[in-house]
Formats: C-alpha cells, structure tokens, sequence
C-alpha cells in the first residue's frame, strides 16, 4: 500500500482503503476530529465577530429609543441598574424620571393592576361590589367588562348566566293584574329559582330597554346640578325609562350619583339623590338603572312591542331588543324573545292584524335563535292541555279567527291565572328544550 511518512508516522495517501480495525484507520477518524474542532473554532469566532457587530448597530439604535420612550427594558440598556425591580412585573417601560407607564405585564401576561387602570382612566370604570368582587372593572362604551383584576374574583365575564331569571315587558309581564298568579311568579313555581318581574304596564320598547339598561337614559337637569334638598326636574331625556305613574320609580345612578327617576306628574321627570345636596350633573348624563345593572346575569325573556306597534317602525323595536340582549353580562345569552299577541280586535283579516303580523316576521326574522311562537301556541290543543282545561265554543271561535281565546284572557288582551299557567308552562318547555334547565 502507498504510503506517506513523516517524523516517522505513516499517514494513508488520498485514495487508499483502509481497513476499519486497523491503526490507520483510527488516525484517520482522529484526523477527521481535529478538522471538525477547528471548523467548529472558526465558526464560532465568526458569530462572534458577527454579534459583536449587532451589539454595535443596538448600541447605536438604544439612544434613540431612549429619547422616544425614555427608559426601555432592553438588554444592556445601564440605565436599567438604577431602577428598582418592582415585585410582580415582568416587563415594563418607564419614562425618563423612571415612572412607570401603562407598557407594563405581570407574571402571569396580563397588564399589572396599575397598567389596566390607566388604560380604564381613557375607557370607563365600571362600579362594583367590592365585598364581593374586584376593586375595579375596566368597560367598554356600552358596559360590558374587559377587564377585572383576578384578585377577589375568579372571571371578569362569566360565560354563562346565573339559573335565576329576569323578565323585561309591558302589561303582559307585569305582575299588576294576576299578583301572584302571575306568568312569571308560576314560572318560579315551576323552576325553583329566583325571578325578577320588570313589567310595566303601558310602556313602549325604547322605555323598557332603558329601564333594563340597554338603551342609555340621557338625562339633563336644570342647571345641571341637583337640588339642595328634595327632587330636581329634568329638562331633557332621552330614552326615559319612566312614564306616568303615581307610585312607581327607577332607582339607579346619574352621574354617579344615586337616586331616584320618576315621572309621579305627567309630563313632568324628576331626579331626587338618596343623599341630599348640590352635585354637579353634566348635561346628557347616563342614568344607570339599578335593576339593571343587577339581573343582567341572569336568563332573560323580553316581551316588549305590543304598545306602539302600529306607529313605531319595527326596527326601532328590534334595535331596542337587540341592544337589550347586547347589555346582558355573559358571553352565552339565554335569552327568549316573545311573539307579540293579538287583542281581541285583531282577528284574522281585522284591523291591525296585517300590521301586527308583519311585525311579528320581523322580530322573528331578527331574533331566531332567541324566538318563540308564544301567541300562536297559546291557540293550540297544547297550551289547553298544559293549563287544564277544555276549549269551549267561544274559545273554538277565537282560534278560528287568530286570537287569545277567552278562556286565557281577563278582558281584550290580559292574560288570567289559567293564560298564565299556559305561558308558564310554555317558558319551562323552551328552557328545557334549550338545556337551560
């Protein structure tokens, strides 16, 4: 075999074989050792030289951040060993004093406490209980929270209602004429849970929307303060969420103030605080209803239209309902839409009952995951049997021509103890169909 001798060392010549086992190979398989050390060597002292190039170009880059943002976290910055690490953050920015800025994160991702209540100082702050939950929210526009420190609450959005409920609507919710008998108060019956009853009688969509909260009350007093002592009027409001009454009100806040809005004078709208004094009330403020603000974690029905719906243009209703159900606190809405009924003066082919009908396509159209067809079951062998009875010969009649029949009415449109059993009925089969329950 070829060879090559050097210093007395044979070395293999480029082109011979050389057996695995011999003392050759194991020289060549050290050669080959030795030539990857020195590459690896020298690709080393290049990312070196090429890092250090980088470290010039950050050196160089830095000031000028400094000058935009003061103070950066960036590694090498030695401004930086001044400062004082603050427990908790993980990142942060500070000025050219080293205050902090709202470019702050915690340990856990999310901005520090003090981070998201500056970001809530240019978004809105959200009252709470602070016994039983953080010590502050940061909002949106529309009152829906974005933000919660975790500290004394376990979500700042819960994904899913409470079990209790809370009904919003007009004198077919509300309670006046049945009391206990009433839709809402067998439904509780039947559910065991808590229900909250917001019918008022005689009222209109955009009224009942502010009195839930959906629609913002805007409210001007004269002066723009409250009174010293006793109720200020109100010179303007938009979306009242009152109307005549002698004895009935809405507690809540304007301007932060708590108080009382009613109109126990027609036409006339009137704010008392709970404490009385002189509070400046900018004009246009928001009037947070409290019930509200209260049952907007819970499921809810709506049962709103029926009063107006020949003059008002249903999509004002439907923006109404729509911005109700938007108020609503958690991400999933359990939400029932009702179907408005006819009186007994818009029989099928009668007066307003082409209107009515139109309506009602429309609020279904809009609303079809949330929608039920509670006055045409109500005209069914269904709701009969669900409320116990028979239909007689004027109830038969009534279902011909399309309306209530008498058998579930009070007078032309109200419901009685035995339409209520009905609807009560009807709501806990929805609920059940949907998994509520």
């Amino acid at each position: 075999m070829p060879e090559y001798t050097t210093g007395g060392i044979q070395y293999p010549i480029a082109g011979d074989l050389i057996k695995q086992d011999s003392v050759e190979a194991k020289l060549a398989r050290d050669m080959m050792t030795l030539a990857q050390t020195a590459d690896n060597a020298i690709k080393v002292e290049g990312e070196r030289a090429e890092n250090a190039a980088k470290v010039g170009v950050l050196e160089e880059v830095n000031p000028r951040i400094d000058d935009i943002l003061g103070t950066a976290v960036f590694g090498g910055d030695e401004r930086l060993l001044d400062v004082s690490p603050v427990a908790g953050v993980f990142f942060g920015v500070v000025d050219a004093q080293d205050r902090r800025t709202v470019l702050e994160v915690g340990l856990d991702g999310d901005f520090t406490e003090q981070a998201a209540t500056r970001v809530g100082r240019s978004v809105g702050l959200a009252s709470v209980d602070l016994d039983n939950g953080p010590a502050f929210a940061v909002v949106d526009a529309e009152d829906r929270i974005i933000f919660a420190p975790s500290s004394g609450c376990s979500t700042a959005t819960p994904a899913l209602p409470t079990s209790d409920w809370a009904h919003w609507g007009d004198s077919l919710t509300d309670d006046l004429l049945t009391g206990a008998q009433s839709w809402t108060a067998q439904l509780a019956a039947l559910t065991g849970k808590q229900h909250y009853n917001g019918g008022w009688y005689s009222q209109e969509h955009d009224q009942i929307a502010a009195r839930q909260g959906g629609l913002p009350a805007l409210v001007t007093l004269a002066g723009n303060t409250t009174a010293a002592s006793g109720p200020s009027t109100v010179t303007a409001i938009t979306n009242s969420p009152v109307l005549y009454s002698p004895n009935r009100a809405v507690a809540g806040t304007l301007a932060g103030i708590p108080g009382i809005l009613a109109e126990s004078t027609a036409d006339t709208v009137i704010f008392t605080p709970d404490t009385p004094g002189t509070y400046p009330v900018p004009p246009g403020s928001r009037f947070t209803p409290a019930n509200g603000t209260a049952y907007r974690d819970r499921i809810t029905t709506i049962w709103a239209g029926r009063n107006g719906y020949l003059n008002i243009p249903v999509q004002r209703t439907i923006a109404s309902t729509q911005a109700m159900i938007d108020y609503l606190g958690p991400d999933v809405k359990r939400v029932i839409v009702m179907e408005i009924p006819p009186s007994d003066t818009n029989p099928i082919g009668g007066p307003g009952r082409a209107e009515l009908d139109a309506y009602n396509a429309a609020r279904k159209a809009a609303f079809p995951a949330y929608w039920d067809d509670t006055a045409t079951w109500l005209r069914t062998a269904a709701a009969a049997a669900a409320a116990g009875i028979t239909w007689t010969a004027q109830d038969l009649t009534d279902i011909t021509n399309g309306v209530t029949p008498t058998s579930f009415r009070s007078d032309y449109i109200h419901f009685n103890a035995t339409g209520c059993k009905a609807i009560a009925y009807r709501v806990h089969q929805i609920a059940q169909e949907r998994g509520w329950l």
